[in-house]
């Protein structure tokens, strides 16, 4: 069952286009999150510090970061976000136990694509595979989508084992 929200029963006209509202506030809570983890991570002294821990936690350390805070710290600000986003999902899909297992191997196959340490990387890995499994769900049936992309993510190793741009950790 999906769990209904505020947003759930209505829509916006978007040109021809209806598009329920919980799915507008889904894209806009991705893009707002994206963009100020970006400005989080890059153009702050607590991003830097973030960004320095990731790299080498030791060095990190001898810098004066408190490495144990700043953990706490991000894996809170990870729960909260993937709180944020499983309220939203269950507005839109229907909610049961295996709902997570599809999302994270996606994310993980995004990863595995985009190479370690690489947001842009993320980003067109995540546009490729997205536009794939449609693609191929939409003319070659919704079974063959994840063929497709475990043959992607094959494909894309064997060219690239560093990942989609090459660059990466």
């Amino acid at each position: 069952h999906s769990v209904p929200t505020a947003l759930s029963g209505h829509s916006i006209m978007i040109g021809p286009v209806t598009v329920p509202l919980i799915r507008v506030a889904a894209a806009a809570f991705a893009v707002l999150i994206a963009g100020g983890l970006f400005f989080f991570l890059f153009r702050t002294r607590y991003g830097l510090a973030i960004r320095a821990t990731a790299e080498n936690r030791q060095n990190a350390a001898l810098m004066g970061v408190n490495i144990r805070r700043l953990s706490a710290n991000v894996y809170g600000l990870y729960a909260g976000i993937t709180a944020m986003s499983g309220v939203l999902m269950g507005g839109i899909y229907s909610v049961n136990p295996e709902i997570g297992l599809r999302y994270t191997l996606f994310a993980f196959f995004v990863a595995v694509l985009a190479g370690l340490g690489s947001l842009g990387g993320a980003l067109v890995a995540a546009l490729l595979l997205g536009v794939i499994e449609a693609f191929v769900a939409t003319y070659g049936g919704a079974s063959y989508s994840h063929l497709a992309i475990f043959a992607t993510l094959f494909l894309v190793l064997l060219v690239s084992p560093r990942g989609i741009l090459r660059r990466g950790l």
